[in-house]
């Protein structure tokens, strides 16, 4: 891995500590964070995922991706999605789906309200059984090298946010067209970097597009 996505990486995983501990001394969590190896954020200097292959990325390149985020039935989304919704506009993010669960606007009609205001297309979650997770099944996710480029899917293969990450990314710029899928609860405060990755490079090397209707 280049020494340009370790100092990535590290520079997500200081900013992050920092917002959740109320401004900790910097030049103090620095030499933390170069010392130890912090599992929420997988932060391992000069250290690549063994049998990950990284894409051939062309700067001139832009690839488009559709951004689809799936709310279930229950009460725990509500904290997310307001922050969710907060990250989407401090990146610009002019295009993503919700797939809502059919009993969700029933407890949360405020919640849609306010992905609705922002913007967001809001469509029914045609789940189809017998995988290990439900995607919707016009618009799963796209894989690369066997893995769904889903948090969920890659959380389960991956014990470092790092890995999952990496994968994320490099299934993005493997591929002119893909889509990718998060639960805002999964993503949330612990692993808000892989949503991070990719928010980051809007209108640089990735466009975000509408889910094909």
């Amino acid at each position: 891995m280049a020494i340009t996505e370790n100092i990535f990486y590290l520079k997500h995983t200081i900013l992050s500590r920092l917002n959740a501990n109320g401004g900790i001394n910097i030049l103090d969590y620095m030499k933390e964070a170069l010392t130890k190896n912090y599992s929420n954020y997988g932060f391992t200097p000069y250290r690549e995922p063994i049998g990950i292959i990284e894409a051939q990325i062309d700067n001139n390149t832009m690839h488009f991706v559709m951004l689809t985020f799936y709310l279930g039935s229950g009460s725990e989304n509500d904290e997310h999605i307001v922050d969710l919704l907060g990250d989407l506009q401090h990146f610009k993010i002019k295009h993503a789906a919700f797939f809502i669960h059919p009993m969700y606007p029933i407890d949360h009609p405020q919640i849609l309200k306010a992905i609705r205001d922002s913007g967001y297309i809001i469509k029914p979650w045609n789940y189809t059984a017998g995988r290990d997770w439900y995607y919707d099944r016009d618009h799963p996710p796209s894989t690369f090298q066997g893995y769904l480029l889903s948090d969920t899917a890659l959380l389960k293969h991956f014990d470092k946010d790092y890995k999952a990450g990496l994968v994320m990314k490099n299934g993005v710029f493997s591929s002119n067209q893909s889509t990718v899928a998060f639960l805002p609860e999964v993503i949330g405060k612990e692993h808000q970097i892989l949503l991070e990755t990719l928010l980051e490079e809007n209108e640089r090397r990735i466009i975000f597009k509408d889910i094909d209707t």
